[in-house]
């Protein structure tokens, strides 16, 4: 048994209507050499987020994980991030009513401007092989434990399995 990780890069993510989730060029916060898409995730005090799809690979098998990869210029403070997903298989809607996983994660953010940082999440849900996962990330600024006090830069998501 494998363990296979799928990244899916921020650009790939459909930010909400809030405006307090958009594109950013990683040039703008510092990023030098290798300025990509990011989401900005805004200090707003509010639920946030941004939504994707993705097919679960042929090869899946079981033991899924999520990983919010992000990183901030601050250097203190914690993020709050909800991960809310639903495998919708052939015949099944693509406007489900409820989710098969809800998992939030509270992390922080590491005291260097710029580090990478993966907030973990290991889901229950039942996903199979050629299931569409519909994917939701947010930044739960209504809760306490939020405190960074600047943009959370979302770089993606990792949908980590095994394999038989």
């Amino acid at each position: 048994m494998a363990t296979h990780r799928l990244f899916i890069r921020a650009i790939g993510f459909l930010p909400d209507t809030t405006g307090n989730v958009y594109p950013k060029p990683g040039a703008l916060d510092g990023y030098d050499r290798f300025s990509n898409e990011i989401l900005a995730f805004k200090d707003s005090g509010t639920r946030i987020g941004a939504v994707t799809t993705f097919l679960v690979p042929k090869n899946y098998v079981g033991t899924p994980k999520g990983y919010v990869v992000w990183s901030s210029i601050a250097t203190t403070g914690d993020v709050v991030w909800d991960v809310d997903t639903k495998a919708v298989a052939d015949g099944e809607s693509l406007d489900p009513s409820t989710d098969d996983d809800a998992q939030t994660v509270t992390t922080t953010t590491p005291g260097t401007a710029r580090l990478r940082k993966d907030s973990t999440v290991t889901f229950s849900g039942t996903y199979a092989a050629d299931d569409e996962v519909l994917v939701s990330v947010y930044r739960d600024g209504v809760q306490a434990a939020d405190t960074l006090a600047a943009e959370a830069l979302f770089e993606g998501f990792v949908f980590e399995y095994a394999d038989a």
